[in-house]
């Protein structure tokens, strides 16, 4: 079940914001649950005394978060136009509702997503070029895994840069790079994110 409230203010010509409250029930998700090894049914020798994130069906999750976002136009002429947004998401996550503001959440997914994340984005369109530079700061709970020698940072910065050359009425060419200063970070604990990477693109409109 989800539900959702949401306020658009325009101040000026330039300055909208949008923010929006949400609320989400779930109930029979299937996702990795942190579970002692003796309460895991499987032929596999596990120590007892230890847990194990186990892939099963949690009773109920209850989400909660906030959504806003400002966009902005710092120049618009005949020649160059600038503008830009930030933006915020704060998600908290528990399998109580009474126990929603202190994140409290067992789920190896759903804890990972919980946390803040701030994103922002420039534009810069000189009719012929346009450049776009974009970033994304998440601040989340801290986690290592000494078995495979990774760790989940608390937080981490990426930026990315774009710049798209009009060659005709036609035809466009681009080229998009990801993580820019070459980051090391992970989304899930286990699964490494790419290093800095580069995208070329070729667009022509018949």
């Amino acid at each position: 079940w989800n539900a959702e409230v949401g306020i658009d203010i325009k101040k000026g010509d330039f300055i909208p914001i949008k923010s929006t409250l949400f609320y989400r029930k779930s109930s029979n998700l299937i996702d990795w649950v942190l579970t002692e090894g003796a309460n895991i049914p499987i032929e596999v020798d596990l120590l007892e005394n230890e847990t194990y994130f186990f892939a099963q069906n949690i009773s109920e999750i209850y989400t909660i978060g906030i959504e806003s976002e400002l966009w902005f136009i710092l120049l618009n002429s005949d020649n160059i136009n600038v503008l830009g947004s930030l933006g915020y998401l704060k998600v908290l996550s528990s399998a109580t509702a009474e126990d929603l503001l202190f994140d409290d959440v067992s789920s190896k997914y759903l804890a990972n997503n919980s946390g803040d994340k701030l994103n922002y984005n420039i534009s810069i369109d000189l009719k012929k070029v346009k450049f776009n530079v974009n970033g994304i700061f998440k601040s989340r709970n801290s986690e290592s895994d000494l078995t495979i020698n990774q760790s989940l940072n608390s937080s981490y910065f990426i930026h990315n840069f774009e710049v798209n050359l009009k060659l005709s009425k036609s035809a466009m060419c681009s080229v998009e790079m990801m993580n820019v200063f070459n980051v090391e970070y992970v989304d899930v604990l286990g699964a490494i994110m790419p290093k800095r990477w580069v995208l070329l693109g070729f667009n022509y409109q018949i």
